[in-house]
Formats: structure tokens, sequence, C-alpha cells
């Protein structure tokens, strides 16, 4: 009996610790479950991680495509101004693919095809299959792989700024300058993806692997973006994606004013076609072509420029173009308060003028010796140029298009900025690389003065014609002037009102 009596209390003990552990097993789910939504709703790690891993896919061959042409492929400069001027794809591009995603709505996959077609058409150039004697053969092949791979990669940033912006208006305390912030861990991508190519081809210099390490990372880096796209993008791979939050209750005067502008977009037949024939528009996109064809010479032309010229290393190179990438992030990051402080015109002109004094600088900078340092000190304006072209641009684009024409807009300023102006840039700066007898400081020159007479046509237009600009003290005390004056308007207005009342009552008494 003692012994049924030790195995019965010996059973109910088991028991009575299955039993224990089992209610533990749900507080840990729990507990794993809140910190994974901490994780993914507070800090929104599920959309840093995507951009972080798209940059480290695009920018796996951005810096050192250049040399790759001109010591793997045996390019001149003016032939590998045509091969660059095939990033025009890229214009066309974005504004097919997005058609193609709002219409069908599988934008999750048409993101994950455009990625990996991207590296699959980019290492395709790796390959060579033509011999040195078939030069005609060889350039064509170029020709198609670059060109299908620019018309690819146009997809991936617009399709997935959509699909992250949906994601995080789902979220509480959502905002545009949460969603802007987020983002910036693609300039952290960008970064990691440059400095590890670098020191990687560094340590394979002249041998036949050197530019096998950025195509390897590229393909690794393509398919890590693509599974995190399957994965951290609600919805199946087939499924239709549409906008899904609602958009915020009108109230008031600001009701009223968004109702005029619905009733507006809905009078006004074909916004698009009025807002390609607005001049105000046409300017402002001639100015950003201007801006994105200095961005896109030295995008192709100086990294070469430091290693043919300056004889520095991939790694020197990389750390240097690094430093811009520091002050791109504290001004996208204060963007709101900048636009607050200078306006978006004056923002416009900041960056564009960082642009042109950066160029300015790498065409009288001596070759030799440690001036390369100075360097790190110039690419901080790189990173201010383009923070503050792209801050200033959004809000000028949407104040110029008419109401239903405001994605379109933002589609050719896009596409312009990014597309047109990268085939301009290689066009122009490779026959004026060839012209200067590869002389590649004139080219830098030239494209500055340029540039700086663009500038100038931007100022005058906005501060003469529009009136759109002004000196900054000049608008401080033009605001105090009309406050004086609206301060004595008011107060004779009440004195007014005020003899008029004494009046009424004297007649009464």
């Amino acid at each position: 009996m003692k012994v049924e009596a030790g195995n019965n209390a010996e059973k109910e003990g088991q028991a009575e610790a299955v039993q224990t552990e089992n209610q533990s097993v749900p507080s840990k789910k729990i507990i794993y479950r809140s910190l994974w939504r901490i994780l993914a709703d507070d800090y929104l790690i599920l959309p840093k991680f995507l951009y972080f891993a798209l940059n480290l896919a695009v920018y796996s061959t951005h810096t050192f495509t250049a040399q790759y042409f001109f010591e793997e492929w045996d390019l001149v400069l003016w032939q590998f101004g045509l091969v660059a001027a095939l990033s025009g794809f890229n214009f066309f591009g974005a504004l097919c693919w997005s058609w193609i995603a709002d219409k069908t709505g599988r934008h999750k996959l048409i993101l994950i095809t455009c990625c990996l077609a991207y590296a699959g058409f980019f290492t395709m150039l790796n390959w060579k299959p033509f011999g040195e004697n078939q030069a005609n053969a060889s350039l064509a092949y170029t020709v198609v792989c670059y060109g299908l791979s620019n018309f690819c990669v146009s997809a991936l940033f617009p399709l997935l700024d959509n699909q992250v912006f949906n994601m995080l208006a789902s979220t509480k305390n959502f905002s545009k300058e949460r969603f802007g912030r987020v983002r910036l861990w693609g300039t952290v991508g960008h970064a990691a993806i440059t400095i590890v190519n670098a020191i990687g081809m560094d340590s394979l210099k002249h041998t036949e692997a050197e530019y096998d390490v950025m195509f390897l990372n590229l393909c690794g880096t393509s398919i890590l973006c693509a599974t995190l796209t399957y994965f951290c993008i609600p919805g199946g791979i087939f499924s239709r994606s549409r906008i899904t939050h609602k958009p915020p209750a009108k109230h008031g005067s600001h009701g009223k004013a968004a109702d005029h502008k619905q009733a507006e977009a809905e009078t006004i037949k074909n916004p698009r076609l009025k807002l390609l024939k607005n001049p105000h528009f046409l300017f402002f996109l001639f100015v950003v072509l201007m801006s994105g064809y200095v961005r896109s010479v030295m995008s192709y032309f100086l990294a070469l420029f430091m290693e043919k010229d300056m004889n520095q290393s991939k790694v020197l190179i990389a750390l240097s173009h690094l430093c811009r990438m520091s002050s791109e992030v504290a001004v996208f990051f204060y963007g709101k308060e900048m636009n607050k402080l200078f306006g978006v015109y004056w923002l416009l002109v900041i960056g564009q003028a960082c642009g042109i004094i950066r160029i300015f600088m790498y065409s009288v900078i001596p070759v030799t010796g440690n001036w390369f340092f100075l360097s790190f000190a110039i690419e901080l304006l790189k990173g201010i140029n383009t923070a503050a072209i792209i801050s200033a641009a959004i809000p000028i684009a949407n104040s110029i298009a008419p109401p239903g024409a405001q994605a379109s807009a933002q589609g050719l300023f896009s596409g312009v900025y990014s597309g047109l102006s990268a085939a301009l840039g290689g066009t122009l700066g490779g026959g004026l690389g060839f012209a200067f007898n590869e002389d590649m400081q004139k080219m830098f020159l030239l494209t500055s003065i340029v540039a700086t007479v663009a500038l100038i046509m931007f100022v005058l237009k906005y501060a003469l014609v529009d009136k759109v600009i002004c000196v900054p003290c000049l608008k401080k005390l033009k605001a105090t002037k009309e406050d004086e004056e609206l301060a004595a308007a008011v107060e004779t207005s009440n004195s007014k009102e005020k003899n008029a009342a004494t009046e009424l009552s004297d007649r009464k008494k």
C-alpha cells in the first residue's frame, strides 16, 4: 500500500510538472509576440530591413561600374558614355512598372521578379561570351544586358516605397517624417556594401577575380532582398495589394478645402496633360535635369578619376564616399526643420550650390601628394546636395501639379532626376572627356560652368518673375512691416468702431 501511495504521489507530481510546463509555454509565446510587436510597430524593424537589403543589392555595383568597364571590357571614355546613356531606361522603366503594378495590383510579385532579374542581367555582363576580335558583338551584348538591368532596377524603389508606405500607414504614430527616417536605413546599406566591395576588390587587385567580388555580392544581396520582400511584406506573392488605410476625417474649413480640391480634380479633364503643358513645371524639370546632370557626371567618373589620376586604392575611395552619407543622413533627418527655416526654394538653391562647389573643387584639386584627403571634406557637400534637392523638389512638384496629377509629378521628377539626367551625364561626360584627351578635370570644370549658368537662371526666374524667393533678412523685414501695417489697420478699425459707438450713445442721450 505504501508503495502504491508513493507511486500515485509520484504520478501526481509528474502531472503537476507537465501542467506547469504547459502553462509556461503560452506565457513564453505571449512574451515573444509582445517583443516582436514592439520591434515591428514601435521600432519598425521590418521596413528598415527591407530598405537596408534593397540598397545592398542596388549599390553592389554602383561605385565601381566605370572601372569595371574600363579595365575588363577595355572601353574608352566615349564608349562608356554611350553605355552609361542606357541609364535613361530608368525613366521609362519607372513609368512602365508603376503603371503595371497599379493596373494589376501585384506589387510584391513585380518587386521580387525585378530584383532577381536586375541581378541576373547585370551578372551576365561578367560572362563575356565574345572574343577580343568581336568588338561590335561585345558592345551590343553590353548594351542589351546593361539596358535591361537598368529597366528592371527602375521598379525597385518606387514599388518598395509604395508597399512600405502602406505598411506604415496602419501603424500608430504614422507620419511622413517617420517614413523618411525609416528610408534612411537604405543609406546604411549603401555604405556597408560600398566598403565591403572595396575591401574585397583591393585584396584581389590585379587578379582575374578582382571584380567577381561585386558580382557575387550582387547575387547574394539580391536573393536576400527578394527573400525579405516575400516574408516581410503582407500578402501572398500573387495577391493583389491595395491601399487599405482610411483617409483622415475632414473637419471644418480643412474638410471643405479637401472637398473643393477633390471636386476640382474631377472637373479637370486630363490633369496629366495640363501638368505637361505647364511652363512652370517644365522649367522645374529643367532645373532638376541640370542638378541630376552634375550628380551623374560625378557618379560615373569621380571614382575613376580618384583611382586613375590620383592613384588611390578602392578602400580609400570608398571611405571618402562614406563621408557624404553622414551629411545626407543629417539633412534627411532634419529635413522638416530645414524646410521651415529656409523654405523649399532656398533649400533647392543650397542643394544645387553644394553640387556645383563640389565638382569645381575636383576640377582644381592637385592630383599629387596628400591632397586626396581633402575629398573627405568635399564629399560632405554631396550629401547636402542630394538630400536638400530631394527634400525641396518633392513639395515643389506637389505645389505646381494640378489636382489629380500629384503622383505623375512625383514620377516625372524621379524619372528626370535619376534616369534622363544619368543618360545626359554619361553621354556628355564621356564625350567631353574624350574631347579633352581624358583630362577629367577639364570635364569637371566645364560641367560646373554649365551648372552655374542653370543655377543663375533658376534664381532669376523664381526671384524676379515668380517672386517666391528673396533674401531671408529682407523677407523678415517685409514680414515685420506687414505685421506693423496689419496692426495699424486693426487699431484704426477699432478706433473707428469706438468712435461710432460713442456717437451712437450721444445721439441716444
